[in-house]
């Protein structure tokens, strides 16, 4: 018995560690709107849409591992609340 709490108390601890590295690549992939805004205004729209590109890749990285996971039959960790 004493496993299983040990088991839930490890897999909230991974779901509150999954949510404070997806706010932190919201905050990456916010500087990098800026940086994109910031290229495109400079006059170097390819590297503005390489940017963006890579900016909504970090904002949507937990979703996307989340959805590569299920579909692979693996177990996830809800991050949502």
């Amino acid at each position: 018995m004493d496993s299983l709490f040990l088991l839930a108390s490890f897999e909230s601890a991974l779901a509150q560690a999954m949510r404070y590295m997806s706010l932190l690549a919201y905050a990456v992939a916010f500087i990098l709107i800026i940086g994109a805004g910031w290229a495109w205004r400079s006059g170097r729209p390819d590297e503005a849409k390489a940017t963006l590109l890579g900016a909504v890749v970090i904002a949507l990285a937990a979703v996307i591992a989340s959805a590569l996971f299920s579909a692979g039959g693996l177990p996830t960790v809800n991050i949502g609340r």
